[in-house]
């Protein structure tokens, strides 16, 4: 699990965490597909600055450590199952990728019923709406270890989980260290 207390000393700060801008895109093909209105997804990308801000400037020092405006500095991925399509969620989150499933199983069974498992409809206060399910949140290695990942990650769940009864994720490593020994099971 990440802490979204820092790791790092502040003044290591690649540029001024204020100056952070999120891009919400969703994309899709202009001709149906399997599931089109079952599972949605969403690119988030984090850009240090907007294009075109250049004359706006850091703090001394920082000049030459920031990053030029407009630059993605890291990104971040959700799903949103749609409630009550018609289509199976779970067949959708299935269709997409393994780790969607994963998660699709634990909230839907794999029944096949339409709704929630019991599981879910019991832990969750009202269980009606969509689920959001966040799947990756990616950050430069410059930008790591103060913190900004749970932050990032919260403030577009908070964008776009209007409508939905539970963001779902699974906790998982991104990215492996270049030496792979250092990861433990814990």
């Amino acid at each position: 699990m990440t802490s979204a207390r820092s790791k790092r000393p502040v003044g290591e700060l690649p540029g001024d965490p204020a100056r952070l801008h999120l891009h919400y895109g969703h994309g899709h093909p202009a001709v149906p597909y399997d599931f089109e209105d079952t599972l949605e997804s969403w690119y988030v990308k984090v850009t240090y600055g907007l294009a075109g801000d250049e004359e706006w400037e850091d703090e001394e020092g920082e000049e030459s450590r920031a990053p030029a405006a407009g630059i993605e500095v890291g990104h971040v991925i959700l799903w949103r199952l749609r409630d009550d399509t018609g289509d199976s969620g779970w067949e959708a989150a299935d269709a997409e990728s393994g780790d969607l499933e994963v998660i699709a199983s634990a909230v839907l069974g794999r029944s096949g019923r339409a709704g929630y498992s019991a599981a879910f409809e019991k832990a969750v206060t009202h269980p009606v709406g969509d689920l959001l399910i966040l799947d990756r949140v990616h950050l430069d290695r410059a930008w790591r270890g103060f913190g900004l990942g749970p932050i990032l990650a919260a403030e577009a769940i908070r964008r776009l989980s209007g409508g939905c009864c539970a963001v779902a994720a699974y906790p998982a490593m991104g990215e492996y260290p270049e030496d792979r020994e250092q990861v433990t099971e814990a």
